[in-house]
């Protein structure tokens, strides 16, 4: 998992191949609010840019993907 710069947006990798990406911008909840899927397995990492502007994501299908 990986906060982007504002420390408001979390990306969670997941093993049914996809990444959430979560609003935790409220210290009492955590809100799903979009899935990304393209990996054909597990998500074994993911990261922001240092400018937070793409995800990255890498997967037990041996690829990575850029998220915009």
């Amino acid at each position: 998992m990986a906060f982007d710069r504002s420390g408001t947006v979390l990306v969670v990798a997941s093993d049914d191949g996809t990444v959430k990406c979560c609003d935790a911008s409220q210290k009492d909840s955590i809100q799903l609010v979009h899935t990304l899927e393209g990996h054909e397995g597990a998500v074994q990492s993911v990261l922001f840019d240092p400018q937070s502007r793409y995800i990255v994501s890498g997967g037990s299908d041996k690829s990575f993907r850029i998220w915009l």
